[in-house]
């Protein structure tokens, strides 16, 4: 049944389309300036941190949100990179919000994102994501006709998207949406998966 095979081909060209697309995001953050500091949507700062990061170092912490730049709000990432970007490298006047309600405001001077940072956020889980893609791709060409093979197309393509866009998710935000929808396909591929590897279960045999 040839529709059967849809699902996995379609998923499977959308990690490839990712994979294209993750290296231009990633180019175009390292030519912002970098604040220091991983934002989560609404400006959260994340628990990821890195090599020296500027706000970090200062005592930017966790759960805190970034409210503003030089007295300009920052609802969104693209607001935080609009004003980092008509900065450029001079300090600039960054306020945060506790989780408390407490405000405060600290100075910063951007930075050049760290080559290592960009190798641990971006290359290594990019690496692993081609690796994942490559081993689902070279099970269904030898197997195209098993559920298994299916299956575990359906999960690595997820997989893949999830780590080719990390430093995506903690920095820019363009596959916001798309990063949710992988979680979602990785946890059904799993357990489509589960369900037909080593041996179909009962029901699934059956159909």
């Amino acid at each position: 049944n040839w529709h059967s095979h849809l699902p996995p081909l379609f998923a499977g060209a959308v990690a490839v389309f990712v994979l294209i697309l993750s290296p231009f995001w990633t180019y175009q953050w390292t030519q912002v300036p970098f604040l220091g500091v991983s934002l989560e949507q609404n400006n959260v700062v994340s628990q990821i941190n890195g090599t020296n990061w500027p706000a970090r170092m200062q005592g930017v912490a966790f759960k805190e949100r970034l409210m503003a730049l030089n007295g300009e709000a920052v609802p969104d990432i693209r607001d935080v990179q609009r004003v980092l970007i008509a900065n450029g490298y001079q300090p600039v006047e960054a306020a945060f919000l506790k989780p408390n309600g407490q405000t405060y405001t600290i100075t910063v001077t951007p930075i050049h994102p760290p080559v290592v940072d960009v190798i641990s956020l971006f290359v290594v889980p990019y690496i692993a994501g081609i690796l994942f893609l490559i081993i689902g791709f070279w099970a269904y060409r030898l197997k195209p006709q098993l559920w298994e093979s299916r299956a575990l197309v359906l999960f690595v393509s997820g997989v893949t998207i999830m780590l080719a866009t990390f430093l995506d998710i903690s920095m820019t935000h363009h596959a916001t949406i798309l990063w949710s929808l992988a979680i979602l396909q990785t946890a059904g591929g799993l357990i489509y998966l589960a369900f037909v590897f080593p041996q179909p279960v009962r029901f699934v045999r059956a159909v």
